[in-house]
């Protein structure tokens, strides 16, 4: 589990890039809408380098 401005997340997959890493992040969902939900959840990509970005 990752946690950030935007909420909470799990990282559900990675992989290398050029002198770096790629990180697919899961959102958790909120509540549920009286009308159901219509989609798949929804998953961000965040670069080592926009997190590292952050850190410093």
């Amino acid at each position: 589990m990752v946690s950030f401005i935007g909420g909470m997340g799990k990282i559900i997959n990675y992989h290398p890039e050029v002198n770096s890493w790629q990180y697919a992040v899961q959102m958790e969902l909120g509540p549920e809408p009286d009308f159901g939900r219509i989609g798949y959840e929804t998953t961000i990509l965040l670069n080592e380098s926009e997190i590292n970005a952050v850190l410093n």
